[in-house]
């Protein structure tokens, strides 16, 4: 079971997270915008205007304002390391990342 889960967690990007991090907080509309530029988990803190205006979203405050929020959420930091780690294929060194305390993204 256990190697089930991983296998699914491989094949799962971080676009991926992106689409349902933003479905679960409200931006249903606007999630397949980030997953037709492409944008990954740990990049969402830094989507700023430009970015949000060139996908064509107009309801773009409400969204700084939880990407902010998001950014400084004690999880975030975690999370976006591990897909980082991931997308690059480097996911064997996530313990040690995770030993040194290197999850500061």
């Amino acid at each position: 079971k256990l190697f089930d889960i991983i296998k699914e967690y491989s094949e799962f990007s971080s676009v991926e997270a992106t689409y349902a991090w933003l479905q679960d907080n409200g931006f249903e509309r606007d999630s397949f915008q980030f997953v037709r530029f492409n944008i990954p988990f740990y990049a969402l803190p830094l989507v700023n205007f430009f970015i949000i205006n060139e996908m064509g979203i107009s309801n773009y405050n409400e969204l700084l304002q939880i990407l902010e929020q998001l950014q400084n959420s004690p999880s975030y930091n975690i999370k976006a390391m591990s897909y980082w780690l991931r997308d690059i294929e480097l996911e064997k060194y996530a313990p040690v990342f995770a030993k040194n305390l290197f999850v500061n993204f």
